[in-house]
C-alpha cells in the first residue's frame, strides 16, 4: 500500500491530494471516485495498488499489467456550470509528461492524442476525464494510469507495445514521489483554469509534444467501417484535433471518431 505521508509531504497543493482513500484492489479508481464523488472534498485522490482492465474514450481499453503501477483518481467538485473535461486531459497529460522530464530531461517523451503518454514509442500511461453533472452532484474526475514496471512473465506480444519507467530510466521509482509531484502540476495548471478560463502555457506544450500534427490520418466512426484520410494541422483551445482533407478544407475531427492509423510521409492526404 502507498505512504501518505510520504505523498503528503512532498505535496504543495491547497486541495488536490490533501484527501486521499487507498485500496490492494479495485475494478477501477475512476469508477470508485465516480460512486463517492457526491460525498467526499474537493481534490480527493482515490488509489489502488491493482485494477482490472478500463474501458477508456471510444472503446479503448488501459489494460492493467502485473507489475508495479500506478492506478490513480482525482475528484474535483465543480459549480455545475462549466464542463472542463477535454481541458482537464490535457492539464493531466502535460502534468504527467513535465513530471517525467524532471526525472530525466532526456527522455523521449511523446503525448499521443488525446490521451496517451508514449516513451521510445511505447505507451506509458494513459489519462482519461469525466464530468458529471447531476442534480446532488456536480464532480469532474480525471484518471492516470502509469506502467512503473513490469513482470518479466508478461506476454511477449504485449511488451513490444508498451513500455514502463523503471525499463526506460533503469532505476528504482518512488511512486510517492512521482504521485505528488504529478498533483502538484495538476493543481496550479487547473487553478489557472479556473481563475483565468485558459490554459496556455499546457495547451503549447500538449500541442508541441503531440505526435499527431502534420501526420496523415485514418479515422473512422465508431462501429463504421469507412475509413477517411485526413491530415492533422493543428490543435484548438478545446482540444480538438483540426484537419484538412484532400480538398483543402478545413474541419475539426468528429467526436464520434477515431483515429485508426496514421503516416509519417508527406503523401496527398
Amino acid at each position: 500500500m502507498y505512504n501518505y505521508d510520504e505523498i503528503q509531504n512532498c505535496l504543495e497543493t491547497k486541495y488536490v491530494g490533501q484527501t486521499f482513500v487507498q485500496f490492494e484492489e479495485l475494478k477501477s479508481t475512476h469508477q470508485k471516485a465516480k460512486n463517492i464523488s457526491s460525498n467526499c472534498p474537493d481534490g480527493m485522490l482515490v488509489l489502488s495498488e491493482f485494477q482490472e482492465n478500463v474501458k477508456l474514450k471510444n472503446n479503448k481499453y488501459w489494460y492493467a499489467l502485473n507489475g508495479d503501477n500506478i492506478y490513480l483518481s482525482i475528484i474535483f467538485k465543480t459549480d455545475g456550470k462549466s464542463d472542463y473535461t477535454t481541458q482537464m486531459l490535457q492539464i493531466a497529460n502535460v502534468s504527467v509528461l513535465e513530471t517525467l522530464k524532471s526525472l530525466d530531461e532526456n527522455i523521449n517523451c511523446f503525448i499521443k492524442w488525446p490521451n496517451d503518454i508514449y516513451v521510445d514509442d511505447k505507451k506509458i500511461c494513459s489519462t482519461f476525464s469525466e464530468y458529471i453533472n447531476k442534480k446532488d452532484n456536480s464532480s469532474l474526475i480525471v484518471s492516470i494510469y502509469m506502467n512503473i514496471s513490469i513482470n518479466e512473465d508478461e506476454d511477449n506480444d504485449i511488451r513490444e507495445n508498451i513500455n514502463s519507467l523503471r525499463d526506460v530510466l533503469f532505476a528504482n521509482i518512488n511512486k510517492e514521489i512521482l504521485i505528488s509531484n504529478i498533483l502538484n502540476k495538476i493543481e496550479i495548471y487547473y487553478d489557472e483554469l479556473l481563475n483565468k478560463e485558459t490554459i496556455d502555457k499546457a495547451l503549447n506544450i500538449f500541442r508541441n509534444y503531440n505526435l499527431i500534427i502534420n501526420k496523415l490520418l485514418g479515422v473512422k466512426k465508431i462501429n463504421k467501417k469507412t475509413v477517411r484520410q485526413v491530415k492533422a494541422i493543428s490543435i484548438n483551445k478545446y482540444g480538438q484535433i483540426v484537419v484538412k482533407d484532400k480538398n483543402n478544407i478545413e474541419s475539426l475531427l468528429n467526436k464520434d471518431e477515431d483515429v485508426i492509423e496514421w503516416w509519417m510521409d508527406d503523401k496527398e492526404a
